[in-house]
């Protein structure tokens, strides 16, 4: 009887065994280009390309976001031991731009083999605003940018990566069109931001970002600026101020006092869920809130 379940015992590990092989458990992981074996490893910047690499992916490749939560592309200083994240990745999507600089430093410093691809590259008339991704349109091309990418690394899986990419700018599609019907309509939509990230989107449905409260990131504004900026509110009687939730909105509100201007919101996602519908879903509200600025009082 002891030697039958000892049998019995056997046959059911191998069967459980042969089960892991099947699915793939213990094969290697695969290089991008060969069939039959583990998803390979893609490696994104931050919150906006992880979403598109990530819909773009579908089940064909793992999508891991290389800054910690809660820390944006621009403020960035990497540690020795984040040498250790990119290593073993195929890909690597960046924005570009200028805007992640701190990758050059990692990549020279780590183990890396893979290609990096800067997918807002092309779509800016320079480096001076890298926030591309803001505008729908431009963030379409970056979706094509990502899909072109995964087919030259893995041509095997090409079909895959243009029905994900094809769907996804669907929705980016219908998203545009939710901002110029929604926008089209209004009639001052002038606004002070608090740093220079909406100039695309501003471009793309006829907004007009007057100027910026932050001339540069990270650094605040001097006394005088920030003087010159409540003169210029007042006598050209903007009536918005655009905070973001990853800065302080002391000096925002600081100006609303001085100027009367209201203040409203608006996500730069340089910080965010890692989810793939993030992107949709800020955008979403950033609208709302445009729309609710900008309607007549």
């Amino acid at each position: 009887m002891r030697r039958r379940v000892g049998v019995l015992f056997l046959v059911v590990i191998g069967v459980l065994m042969l089960a892991f092989l099947a699915r793939g458990f213990l094969t290697k992981p695969r290089e991008f280009g060969e069939a039959g074996a583990l998803r390979p490893k893609v490696i994104t910047t931050f919150l906006p390309i992880y979403v598109f690499a990530v819909n773009v992916a579908g089940e064909e490749a793992d999508v891991l976001n290389f800054l910690p939560s809660g820390v944006g592309p621009h403020e960035y200083s990497f540690a020795p031991a984040d040498l250790k994240k990119i290593a073993g990745a195929s890909l690597v999507f960046a924005n570009g731009l200028g805007l992640e600089n701190w990758l050059t430093e990692i990549v020279k410093k780590s183990d890396f083999q893979g290609k990096i691809i800067e997918v807002g590259r092309g779509l800016a008339p320079n480096d001076a605003d890298p926030h591309v991704w803001l505008d729908p349109i431009r963030a379409e091309e970056m979706v094509k940018n990502i899909a072109a990418a995964y087919r030259a690394a893995d041509p095997a899986e090409s079909t895959s990566y243009d029905q994900n990419a094809a769907a996804y700018i669907g929705k980016l599609e219908a998203l545009h069109q939710s901002y110029n019907e929604s926008l089209a309509k209004l009639p001052d939509k002038r606004f002070i931001a608090f740093h220079s990230a909406f100039g695309y989107l501003a471009e793309r449905y006829g907004l007009e970002q007057v100027a910026v409260i932050e001339e540069f990131p990270g650094k605040e504004p001097t006394s005088k600026y920030l003087a010159d900026l409540v003169d210029l509110i007042k006598r050209e009687k903007i009536k918005v101020l655009f905070s973001e939730p990853q800065f302080s909105a002391k000096i925002v509100e600081t100006v609303a006092r001085e100027t009367g201007a209201l203040v409203y919101e608006l996500d730069t996602m340089e910080v965010g869920e890692l989810a793939p519908d993030s992107y949709e879903k800020i955008m979403e509200k950033n609208l709302k809130t445009l729309v609710r600025a900008f309607s007549p009082r």
